[in-house]
């Protein structure tokens, strides 16, 4: 009777042994890929979805920022360039006068009555 029951024991722990990896195999095995593929999937449009909502945070906060930036670097640029073309403008303006002056009092004065012999 005890070799019989030792046939039997073993065979059915054999027979356990090959059911246990036959489902792993077939059953289990192709279980742990899906749960896999879903985790890769699911961490990749997660990853996607956080870019995509940086993106749209980094151009809602940046873009009108940026956008004021050069729309006030444009007026310094223009007023700082109308000052000087004024200042410039002014400064030729006062040099001309000068000069017409200066020109004007050498050339037109009274010589009447004066020596203009030459020795």
């Amino acid at each position: 009777v005890q070799p019989v029951m030792e046939t039997v024991d073993s065979s059915v722990k054999g027979a356990v042994g090959s059911i246990s990896s036959s489902v792993d195999e077939n059953l289990m095995s192709p279980l742990r890929d899906v749960a896999t593929s879903v985790s890769d999937s699911v961490n990749t449009a997660v990853d996607r979805s956080i870019r995509e909502a940086t993106k749209a945070v980094d151009d809602s906060i940046f873009a009108p920022i940026n956008a004021a930036k050069e729309s006030v670097t444009s007026a310094v640029d223009s007023t700082i360039k109308g000052a000087t073309d004024s200042a410039i403008g002014a400064m030729d303006g006062a040099m001309k006068s000068a000069v017409d002056a200066v020109s004007s009092n050498l050339f037109s004065s009274d010589l009447s009555g004066a020596d203009t012999t030459l020795e």
